[in-house]
Order: C-alpha cells, then structure tokens, then sequence
C-alpha cells in the first residue's frame, strides 16, 4: 500500500481546527477493511496530549467485498481513498493546565490496518506517523 499524511496547516493560532489527512492507495487486486468488518479495519488514531483535542475520523464509503471461497461479505476500500481526522490545537485536555502553550506542537499517531489480496491475508498492521504545527502567537 502506498500511504501519504498531510496536515492542512502547519501554522495556526490557538483554538484552531486542522486536519490530519491520509491518503491511501491499496496495491491492485489489495483491499483494505472497512469499519464494520470483522477483521482488523483501518483506523487512524492521533496520541493524546494537552493542548490537542482530535475529533471523530471522517471514513469514505466503503464497498462491499464478495470473498466467494467463504461465502462472506466484508466492507472494504480498493481503491485510492482518504481518511480525515480534525484535531483543534490550543484547547486544553480535560485536566487543567499550569504550563503555557508550546510554540510548536509535534502531533504523534498510528494508522492501523489490515490488507489482503485475492491470495492472502497480511497480519494487522501500524504506521507511525508524525506532524509538527507551529503555534503563532
């Protein structure tokens, strides 16, 4: 799978909203599961930290995939697709903060998935990702 991460600002005032996008393109005859599917489905997850709130992942639709050799249906992306994932910098976690807001903020997360092919399954697995976003004051 090719797998591209991109942040829609590198720069943001306090309190701003920005998205962690990532862009997917299974290999051909590859699909990838879909929310709801019984295997691994893919998920992109930010890791939680003060001053940072990530919101709920946006998901494409997803088609339905006929593996014949198990009469099951699954829910899965084949082709290229994008998840999106809002992250508001600058507001403060639940806990309250003593410390003042960094001017950079290094955002750190995973994108996990299962892939197969018309001939195999792979193991489940997890990217690691990062992104830095500088906070102007």
């Amino acid at each position: 799978m090719d797998v591209r991460a991109t942040l829609s600002d590198t720069e943001v005032t306090a309190g701003a909203r920005i998205a962690v996008a990532v862009d997917i393109t299974p290999k051909a005859r590859m699909h990838v599961y879909a929310p709801g599917a019984k295997y691994t489905p893919v998920t992109l997850q930010i890791q939680p930290q003060p001053f940072v709130k990530a919101h709920d992942l946006a998901y494409p639709p997803a088609e339905d995939y006929f593996f014949e050799p198990l009469n099951e249906h699954a829910q899965v992306y084949s082709k290229p697709f994008r998840l999106v994932l809002d992250v508001t910098i600058g507001e403060v976690s639940d806990q309250k903060m003593s410390a003042p807001m960094p001017s950079r903020l290094t955002l750190t997360g995973t994108l996990d998935y299962q892939a197969c092919d018309d001939k195999f399954c792979y193991l489940a697995t997890s990217v690691p990702l990062q992104w830095t976003v500088k906070i102007k004051r």
